[in-house]
This record gives structure tokens, sequence and C-alpha cells, in this order.
């Protein structure tokens, strides 16, 4: 398998080891590279990794963020472990807490404030190498710790893992996966639901999504009426209409649309609808409930012999 590993730290380079995350991607990859796995590792050059003779330019990446587009640069780096094969991203937002400092100290009113900002990018130049096939085809994209837990925001399929599940296990597993996906689809509606706004546009602000947290700003003090007249201006005339009268099937459909994962896949979807608080609870609970009940209910009564 080609397995690649994205990190905050890497202690296979010098001064790429801050704790016990550099001690492990240090060591994983050797033990899966003897095991005959081609392994990659890549992790942010800080300002200082992409300095050095070991590492060598091989590509630029633009990668969208924060409202616009940002070239990341991707070096190889040459490493004693010879067997696993290393890279660094560079791009002056990864040196923002210094020159090869791995993490910022952040004053106590904003947390991580500035890692937050970094490691998204790192994050989304990752996914964007991914696509544009740096690493070659990969089979397993490993994602250690919280620094690079973004990287699978756009590429987490909930449902296709749950319909895996039926096609490994058969019929007896299709209503516990019915009622997960209900159970997961539900969860991200709340959280929309019900996350204040002040927090999220705090948050937007903090990530430097300036136009994100301005857009929080209107539709804060909008009524539901008026959020739904700016739904249906946002809208092109042909559909805006049809959209917001009929928006619980609209949910219904988008929830099942081949390729949503593009929009953030079932989750993301209903947790913007909650987000939007035009969506009342117990009507998107039914809608949820109607939308991810055909596969897993015809394979309950007919089996998977039925796609077959």
């Amino acid at each position: 398998m080609n397995i690649v590993m994205a990190a905050a730290e890497n202690g296979a380079i010098e001064g790429g080891k801050v704790g016990g995350i550099g001690d492990v991607v240090r060591d994983i990859p050797l033990a899966l590279a003897d095991a005959g796995h081609t392994v990659q590792v890549v992790c942010p050059a800080y300002g200082l990794f992409c300095k050095r003779p070991e590492a060598i330019l091989k590509a630029e990446l633009s990668v969208a963020f924060a409202g616009k587009s940002e070239i990341v640069q991707v070096f190889s780096y040459k490493s004693a472990h010879t067997k696993v094969k290393y890279w660094v991203l560079e791009h002056p937002i990864f040196a923002l807490g210094g020159i090869g400092a791995v993490y910022c100290n952040d004053p106590d009113n904003r947390p991580f404030a500035t890692d937050a900002i970094k490691f998204a990018l790192f994050s989304a130049a990752v996914a964007e190498a991914v696509i544009q096939n740096v690493f070659a085809k990969v089979d397993v994209l490993h994602l250690h710790d919280w620094h690079a837990a973004l990287i699978a925001v756009p590429f987490v399929p909930g449902i296709e893992i749950g319909l895996s599940l039926i096609l490994m296990r058969g019929p007896s597993i299709a209503l516990y996966v019915y009622l997960a996906t209900i159970l997961g689809l539900m969860l991200a509606y709340l959280v929309g639901r019900y996350l204040p706004y002040a927090w999220l546009r705090r948050l937007l602000l903090d990530f430097r999504l300036v136009r994100a947290g301005q857009m929080i700003d209107r539709i804060n003090v909008l009524t539901p009426a008026k959020r739904l007249e700016l739904m249906r201006e946002g809208l092109p005339k042909w559909c805006g209409p049809h959209f917001v009268r009929w928006r619980y099937v609209a949910l219904g459909l988008l929830i099942n649309i081949p390729g949503n994962a593009l929009i953030g896949g079932g989750g993301g979807i209903t947790m913007i609808a909650g987000l939007s608080r035009v969506f009342a609870p117990f009507a998107a609970f039914a809608t949820i409930i109607v939308a991810v009940s055909p596969v897993p209910i015809l394979i309950w009564f007919f089996g998977i012999e039925l796609f077959s």
C-alpha cells in the first residue's frame, strides 16, 4: 500500500520533533516500510526545513484558503531514513510563530488561534497535494492529531461508509446503519441549530474568514422570514422561490445527491440547515428519516442481491 502520513511534527527531520507525535511519525513509517509498504510523510517546513540542502522544490500548489488562493511550495526532503519518503510544505503562514517554531504561544484570550490558522492551511495544502497526485495514488491517508484532522473534512463520505458496512455484513446490519446515519445527521443539524452565532463569528474571524464572519453578522439580526427572503434572493430566479417553498424536499435531495461530499457531505449539509434557523427541528428530523431510508430498507427486506 501507498501510505501517506500528515503531521505537525516529524522526528526524522532535525528540529521537527517537539513531543510524542514526532517520535511516532519518525518510528511508525519505518516499521511500515519494513513490512513492505510505500510510506511518505509530510509536515510543514516552518520557514526552516525548506532552506536546507536536503530540501528540493518539487511543485507549487494553488490552495483555496480564507477566500483567497495561496501558493504553497512542496519540497522533497532527503533524510537518513532512506526507506521512507519525506515531504515538507512551505508558506509564510507556517512560520507565524517564528522560523523553525512548530507551535505558537498565543495570549490567553486567543488560545491556539495562530496554530489553528497555520494547520488549517497545512490541511488544505495536503488535501490539494493528494488531488494533484503529488504522492501518486494514495491508499491510506493517516492524519496525526488535530493538526492534520481538517484534511478529512472534504473527504468524509459518511453514507458511503454505512453502505460499505451493509455490503460486508449483509441485511443484518442494515437497520443499525440506518439508525446510526439518522443519529449522525441529526446530531450535525442540532450542532448547527444551537451553535451560538457569536461563537461561530469569533471562530471564523480567528481563521481570517472575514466575509463569512460579516455574513453571520447580517444573518444574526434577521427574522426567519427575512432569512428565507435572503435565501430566495441568493438563488437563481428560476429555482429560488421553489427551493424556499419546498426546502425540506430540497434538503432530502441534497443529502442523497451523489458526490455531496464536495459540499460538505450529509453532515455538513444538515449542519448548515441547522445554522440557517429556517428548518424546524421536528420537520428536519422527519426529512432525515425519510431521506436516508430507501437503500437500508430495501436491503433489509430484499437483501443485497437486489443491487447485484
